[in-house]
């Protein structure tokens, strides 16, 4: 039996224009009912590899 999870998604950018785009993006990974099931973030640099 496979368990279907959904992800809700948020991008935080640098506020310093130089640095704008370097940014991390936050996650909530939710069960079918709207659970939290987990919360990360991950940098631009961990996104890529």
């Amino acid at each position: 039996m496979t368990r279907k999870t959904n992800l809700a998604v948020a991008v935080e950018t640098k506020k310093h224009p130089k640095n704008q785009s370097d940014y991390r993006v936050w996650y909530l990974e939710l069960d079918e009912s709207g659970k939290v099931l987990g919360v990360g973030v991950k940098s631009k640099d961990e996104l890529i590899k």
